[in-house]
């Protein structure tokens, strides 16, 4: 990496330099007066602007506020000297570029409002003018000079320092909409799934069997849905722990998930309900996808920290009739469902009224 890393940034390589120097009307010519303003006007009265600078920050309490936030003092006073005895000094290099939008970024840092960033970089200038010897002033034609240099030169410095102010306040916001758009995300996935099992959220779940419904009706595909029960779920509760009922319902849910096609929606319904929605699915195969997590489920059992855990489940399946509604194809699934259990569990069985 460049040690001109925010040269680098801008693109102020030598040839933009120079055009940035030649806006501001800056030349080589200049060189000679850079040298006066710094050793008769700047060198021999540093100290005394600076003091100067800061007696009048804090006399404002915009400034003394930031001020007084725990910062040294003593250490932006000698920065500040630094700054002012190299101020216009080999202005064209890419050193002191470099230096210029790294002063930028420090005040973007340290969260200076920028009409203050500007308001100050006017009161130093006028402290600067104000520190003019006498010998230069009774000079007419070098003091005209000197006056026009300073402005020019403290032009440059705040056309650069303001670029990485700005660019630092971007990449600020740029960084708190990132931060944003992933708290969205992550709560768009919380509410979108269910916490325990990680299958969609019953919002979710009837969110996605809205629009399929819809989408059924315009294209006239035909649309299942089923519904879910684990069968003597609270005997799994009472006998072995809510902690492992949880792994069990964990478990199934993983299970069912292997069981279906990868288009198909697995939501949990409520405690150990669940629903599957399938889309594009005739009534036949709905049933074959859901004998298929039937014995996925109840094939083997379930380990939960050395228990074995037996789980089987009933299923109803209904198909979308013309003017069904979330409400009542669920109704009917769920009709169907607990026919199933009615029936001996551990079976699937499909309203009368769809088949």
């Amino acid at each position: 990496m460049s040690e001109y890393r925010y040269c680098d940034q801008f693109g102020l390589d030598k040839p933009a330099r120079r055009a940035r120097l030649e806006m501001l009307g800056l030349s080589d010519a200049d060189q000679k007066i850079a040298s006066v303003l710094s050793r008769s006007v700047i060198a021999p009265r540093v100290d005394e602007i600076v003091h100067r600078f800061y007696e009048h920050l804090f006399k404002y309490p915009a400034y003394s506020q930031i001020l007084n936030r725990g910062y040294d003092v003593g250490k932006l006073r000698k920065t500040q000297t630094v700054y002012m005895l190299s101020l216009g000094q080999d202005f064209a290099s890419a050193e002191y570029f470099e230096e210029r939008l790294r002063v930028g970024l420090a005040h973007a840092r340290i969260g200076l409002p920028l009409y203050l960033y500007e308001c100050a970089y006017n009161t130093l200038t006028q402290l600067t003018l104000h520190a003019v010897p006498e010998e230069i002033r009774s000079d007419p034609g070098l003091h005209a000079q000197l006056v026009s240099f300073l402005f020019r030169i403290t032009s440059l410095d705040m056309s650069l320092a303001i670029e990485t102010y700005h660019l630092e306040k971007i990449n600020a916001l740029e960084e708190t909409l990132s931060t944003l758009q992933l708290e969205e995300e992550e709560l768009r996935y919380k509410i979108a799934t269910d916490s325990l099992t990680e299958v969609a959220s019953h919002s979710q779940a009837l969110s996605v069997l809205e629009q399929a419904i819809r989408l059924a009706k315009r294209t006239s595909e035909p649309l299942c849905v089923c519904m879910v029960d684990l069968d003597h779920f609270k005997r799994i509760n009472d006998t072995n722990g809510h902690l492992v009922g949880d792994a069990v319902l964990r478990d199934v849910a993983a299970r069912m998930e292997a069981a279906v096609r990868s288009f198909d929606t697995i939501g949990r319904y409520g405690g150990e309900e669940f629903v599957i929605i399938l889309e594009n699915t005739p009534l036949e195969t709905a049933h074959e996808v859901a004998e298929r997590v039937r014995k996925r489920v109840g094939d083997s059992p379930i380990n939960v920290s050395g228990t074995s855990v037996s789980v089987t489940l009933s299923a109803g399946i209904a198909q979308l009739r013309p003017g069904d509604t979330i409400a009542s194809i669920i109704g009917r699934a769920d009709v169907a469902m607990y026919e199933a259990k009615s029936s001996g569990r551990d079976r699937i069985v499909i309203d009368a009224t769809s088949a």
